[in-house]
């Protein structure tokens, strides 16, 4: 593959990656549209998973974030061996080290009366601590 292809996909993929992910104070928010199914080809440029990763004196693997339609929730794997970016085609060995369930953490009633009542309470009307 000539690098004038490659830049060219990477830009493709950038362009792609940058419309899914938008900044809210200091949260980088990221949202999938519509990843492929397990055995699926992605199409239109879909993102299947994000890699986080940190710039930091401190070091920390890398860790990938996919939806899992299957079980219904989100993989989170992590790599074995490390690479650099220059490096991308290397085995890096990802696996799953954690699974977290789609709409696991619900409010509890009290929680969810407690937030209404306070949306209701005016300004004027909150005790002064």
């Amino acid at each position: 593959m000539t690098d004038d292809i490659r830049e060219s996909q990477c830009a493709a993929r950038e362009t792609m990656a940058w419309r899914e992910a938008y900044l809210v104070g200091d949260t980088l928010c990221v949202d999938l549209w519509y990843p492929p199914r397990r055995g699926e080809v992605a199409k239109n440029g879909a993102v299947a998973k994000i890699e986080v990763g940190i710039t930091d004196v401190r070091a920390a693997d890398s860790i990938q974030i996919s939806y899992d339609f299957d079980r219904d929730g989100y993989s989170i794997k992590q790599a074995s061996r490390f690479a650099w970016a220059s490096e991308q085609d290397t085995d890096r060995d990802w696996q799953e080290v954690a699974f977290i369930q789609a709409w696991a953490r619900k409010e509890t009633d009290e929680e969810e009366e407690a937030r209404l009542v306070r949306s209701t309470v005016s300004p004027a009307e909150e005790p002064t601590p």
